[in-house]
């Protein structure tokens, strides 16, 4: 059973990983994506059918405490990723005349809140906590700028060639690693699970709305046929 199968592959995975790191945890879509693959390998198309992504933590450590269960994704023309907490609820917009029309790596999201009364129902006031940018020079991938509510940089995100790999940094200082996402997949007979890995590491820089939104758009955005293969070690 396709279900079973899924299951015990991400218990698999939350066993092997909690061994070696402390503040870990996936983005994977919630739903399917079927992936089709040419006789020798060249081309490549998928389906896929969701409209959220599944956050599952594959560590203990209060450090994960915040990162929402899951976000959704709404909006064909301007996409919108959200996610509450018993405080807020946020939300990561892309711009309507954002450049990533003309390539994904060139987003610009803007991230606000709004507060949470304590009977459920939300405020009317939108309140701004900050935008990420992507670059238009830059020798990787993709670059993308964390800016805060002061429109203040804070951190850089790095996409490598393969667009199998992002490390976020502080901006001031590139080598304090704030968190490491990696893309993994599951291959079964023209199927995979598909996901991307994401350890954080101790910080107080980086907020959790930015991370979880900038996760999801990741997730949506580098679908693995539209990206390079990853390589064998880089699957799971």
């Amino acid at each position: 059973d396709e279900v079973v199968l899924k299951k015990l592959f991400f218990l698999f995975l939350l066993i092997g990983t909690s061994l070696f790191a402390k503040h870990t945890f996936c983005c994977a879509p919630k739903g399917k994506i079927t992936l089709y693959f040419s006789e020798y390998g060249s081309y490549k198309y998928y389906t896929s059918n969701y409209n959220s992504f599944e956050f599952t933590t594959l560590s203990e450590s209060p450090l994960l405490e915040s990162i929402p269960k899951k976000v959704d994704l709404s909006g064909y023309f301007r996409p919108e990723y959200s996610f509450s907490n018993n405080e807020k609820a946020f939300f990561g917009t892309l711009r309507y005349f954002s450049p990533y029309k003309l390539h994904r790596s060139l987003a610009e999201i803007d991230i606000t809140s709004i507060a949470t009364n304590p009977d459920g129902n939300q405020a009317t006031t939108y309140e701004h906590e900050g935008m990420i940018k992507g670059c238009y020079f830059t020798s990787n991938a993709g670059k993308f700028i964390f800016y805060d509510k002061n429109s203040k940089p804070f951190a850089t995100a790095y996409l490598d060639r393969t667009e199998s790999k992002v490390i976020i940094t502080e901006y001031d200082n590139k080598n304090n690693k704030l968190a490491q996402l990696k893309k993994a997949y599951a291959r079964t007979y023209k199927e995979n699970y598909y996901f991307w890995k994401i350890t954080l590491n101790d910080n107080q820089i980086l907020p959790t709305e930015h991370l979880a939104i900038f996760a999801s758009y990741l997730t949506n955005s580098y679908v693995v046929p539209y990206s390079k293969i990853c390589n064998d070690e880089d699957s799971l």
